[in-house]
């Protein structure tokens, strides 16, 4: 429970949602490297949002099967 309460102080929105996680990658870049995050920061880190969810996705998928 205090897991998902401290998580929802980070991520407001909807998870899953892409316009929710550059959201948070600007946020709390923002925090972490006391600057805004440049372009290409804000790309790679969303890319390993992408894959995150993609890779969750599959593993949920296949325990669904097993």
């Amino acid at each position: 429970v205090a897991v998902d309460t401290r998580l929802s102080a980070l991520v407001p929105c909807a998870a899953g949602s892409e316009e929710c996680a550059l959201r948070f990658v600007r946020e709390v870049g923002l925090r972490l490297f006391r600057r805004p995050l440049t372009d290409a920061e804000i790309a790679g880190y969303f890319e390993l949002y992408a894959e995150v969810v993609t890779t969750e996705s599959a593993v949920s998928r296949a325990a669904a099967f097993a």
